[in-house]
């Protein structure tokens, strides 16, 4: 998650009015919502558990907005000044670097060429974008994420670069043809997400490299702890950690799918009008 401006400029907002909305919901619930590290941003545990509710209340006010204004194809409904024919939801993973920059690249051609199509953009963790699809808070999602459940379509959307930093006085970072079988031979972690771990796991397997994965906390204090002792981050979000890391150049490019799913059976025209254009556009991703 980035700033406040980030959030303000997708929502044609000020700063100051979404932190001012941030801090009253914070006050509302009682809790912390979201933690500065290192001038980012971050959701806290607490703030994630609310979130797939917070898109149920989003969800049902956007049908209530609907039918109060004449379903879709009223003249409000499709006048750009006063909202859209329809909106088409998409949760996206926050842990991949460049994909929420790329998004909303996508979304404002879609919105030039199609302005009574309204495309809204959820930022969730990956093991999250796959449930909220499934109880219908979104249309599409956008995750590294496989779900065993045949309602479920996924389309390859790109390949997405692994990142192996650790701290700077590391004996890998700054040499050159660092093969896998040298990361091997320290503590790998960094893979929350079971679905990438699982596909890096089988890349080590390939080449005959059996490579054990720890578990981290969310917080950046966990992931320098760990680092600190000797251990090597894998990510894909090199903007998630922490400036005091230094990369570890792979001679072998280690990369894992990202999908665009969709539910079975979902054919209105601007979800797959929405979906097409992804597609179409992940070669500048």
């Amino acid at each position: 998650m980035g700033g406040y401006a980030k959030a303000a400029n997708r929502e044609r907002v000020t700063p100051q009015a979404v932190k001012k909305a941030v801090d009253s919901l914070q006050r509302y619930v009682g809790r912390p919502l979201l933690l500065n590290r290192r001038g980012k941003l971050l959701p806290t545990k607490y703030a994630l558990e609310l979130m797939p509710l917070i898109d149920d209340v989003i969800t049902a006010y956007g049908r209530f907005d609907l039918a109060s204004q004449g379903g879709v194809g009223s003249k409000r409904q499709t006048s750009r000044e006063n909202g859209y024919a329809e909106t088409v939801r998409v949760a996206a993973t926050s842990n991949v670097s460049g994909l929420g920059s790329w998004l909303e690249t996508t979304r404002e051609k879609m919105l030039s060429t199609a302005p009574c199509l309204g495309v809204r953009i959820y930022s969730y963790p990956d093991e999250a974008c796959l449930s909220a699809l499934e109880r219908g808070a979104v249309d599409l999602a956008v995750t590294p994420s496989v779900m065993c459940a045949g309602n479920l379509v996924y389309h390859v959307l790109s390949h997405c670069p692994l990142y192996a930093v650790a701290v700077p006085d590391h004996p890998l970072v700054g040499r050159s043809g660092v093969t896998l079988a040298d990361v091997c031979c320290y503590p790998l972690a960094g893979l929350c997400n079971p679905s990438v771990q699982d596909h890096v796991e089988q890349r080590f397997q390939a080449v005959g490299l059996h490579a054990k994965f720890f578990r981290l906390g969310l917080q950046t204090e966990s992931n320098n702890d760990f680092c600190v002792r000797n251990g090597i981050l894998l990510v894909g979000n090199r903007d998630a950690t922490s400036r005091d890391l230094g990369l570890v150049e792979l001679d072998e490019r280690l990369s894992f799918p990202l999908y665009v799913v969709r539910k079975r059976g979902e054919e209105r025209i601007a979800c797959l009008e929405v979906l097409e254009t992804l597609l179409s556009q992940r070669h500048e991703l």
